[in-house]
């Protein structure tokens, strides 16, 4: 009241340390023992937090022991050439946040070290003016910012590994990457697939783009897809 500040519409921004404050802002909103003794003093909670490059598990509170669904809204970028902070700290994040259903964007750009100045490159400062301007002045997310996980495919294991609506998760050993590396992708079983042994199913790859990810749903086309050859009717 003093600042005339809406307390509904706070968003958290912050690189390295800052973005694991955050993180944390965004997942213990809802922590009564993180929110202090102050008689009346307002709420913690944030509308959306931004992670850049955060150590989101490091020394002390780890904000994705906090996660819950009715957390605030995530863009996390993390550069994939990081030598100081394991992007393996922003997958967790993003993992944990899908399974909780929070609406947040993991974006790693190829290449780039952690360096402020780097990631945040003028696109990726239009992806954030575009994130907050949508959950705090209510303005439409433009189709560019992608709600799908973004990872360079030679690093790419998907964080959240999970079956999800009905496929299955699983690894496969990637040698031409190195000794004990691994990819991964997901898998649609017919419901009779098990019991029926003789019968010969039609096999149909689905190969993603680098702005999304395995868990994308299916195309919303109106008209369901056919089978016309012999060998799937």
């Amino acid at each position: 009241a003093e600042y005339q500040l809406d307390a509904a519409k706070i968003a958290a921004f912050g690189f390295d340390r800052g973005g694991q404050l955050a993180a944390l802002l965004g997942a213990t909103g809802d922590v009564a023992e993180l929110e202090g003794t102050t008689a009346g003093a307002a709420s913690s909670r944030v509308q959306a937090f931004v992670d850049v490059a955060g150590a989101v598990r490091d020394g002390g509170l780890d904000a994705v022991k906090y996660v819950t669904p009715d957390d605030a809204p995530a863009l996390i970028f993390h550069g994939s050439a990081d030598s100081q902070v394991s992007t393996q700290q922003s997958q967790a994040l993003i993992a944990a946040l899908k399974v909780a259903g929070i609406e947040s964007t993991l974006d790693m750009p190829f290449g780039v070290p952690h360096d402020q100045g780097q990631l945040l490159s003028p696109v990726v400062m239009q992806s954030i003016g575009a994130f907050l301007a949508h959950h705090l002045q209510g303005a439409k997310l433009t189709a560019g910012l992608s709600p799908f996980v973004s990872t360079p495919p030679v690093t790419y294991i998907d964080p959240v590994g999970l079956d999800l609506l009905g496929t299955q998760f699983r690894l496969y050993p990637t040698p031409s990457r190195g000794s004990n590396t691994y990819a991964s992708y997901r898998v649609y079983l017919p419901p009779d697939y098990a019991t029926n042994a003789s019968r010969r199913y039609p096999v149909i790859y689905f190969v993603h783009g680098r702005s999304v990810d395995s868990k994308r749903p299916r195309s919303s086309s109106k008209q369901p897809m056919k089978c016309t050859t012999p060998s799937c009717r």
